[in-house]
């Protein structure tokens, strides 16, 4: 999902809207009051969505060296980042080594990291 995105979906999930109202111009003046209350609340946060695919641990880090006011950090879909792949290590080991590092690198920047994982 792109930035905007993301955005929208977040937008949408604060003011109790359904996706047809935004993308369809379906709001009517009461929604629309709901989702322009939501934008001013939000926009009073530091939030920084960052979409770029393939990102790695030490893009993080110079992310949070960059930006030292960040509460949280959540990485959607921790398979896609690119992992320090060791030689003959499976996908398990490769996951369990950067799950490591950004528990790590949590501590170092004392900043949770929440990474969403799909488990099979």
């Amino acid at each position: 999902m792109s930035a905007n995105q993301i955005m929208d979906r977040i937008m949408l999930n604060l003011s109790g809207l359904q996706d047809g109202e935004l993308i369809h111009g379906q709001m009517n003046n009461e929604s629309f009051k709901k989702y322009h209350e939501q934008v001013s609340i939000i926009s009073n946060f530091n939030l920084i969505i960052d979409d770029r695919g393939g990102i790695d641990i030490s893009y993080i880090r110079s992310k949070l060296k960059q930006n030292t006011n960040i509460d949280v950090v959540i990485i959607d879909y921790l398979q896609l980042m690119k992992m320090g792949v060791k030689k003959n290590s499976t996908r398990e080991q490769d996951v369990t080594d950067t799950t490591v590092r950004l528990k790590a690198l949590a501590k170092e920047f004392n900043v949770p990291i929440i990474a969403l994982s799909q488990l099979s």
